[in-house]
């Protein structure tokens, strides 16, 4: 994330891997002095339950890793 700061283009988003790498971006970024959403809009993957508790809250994509390797699917 620091790195991604100091360089160009500047940005108004990150898509992170996982949700605790978004969590991380949203402290860097703070630290940096931008807003989270405001400045830069932060998007996680997992939806773990950590991600309810941060301030502001994280949007995360909810994936079910479980129930997509499960066969038959259910339906």
């Amino acid at each position: 994330m620091k790195e991604f700061l100091r360089g160009e283009p500047s940005f108004d988003a990150i898509f992170a891997a996982d949700d605790e790498s978004a969590w991380g971006a949203m402290t860097t970024l703070r630290v940096a002095g931008r807003r989270v959403p405001e400045d830069v809009a932060v998007v996680g993957f997992d939806d773990v339950l950590l991600s309810h508790h941060l301030t502001p809250a994280l949007t995360t994509v909810h994936a079910p890793v479980q129930e997509a390797g499960r066969w038959p699917p259910r339906c």
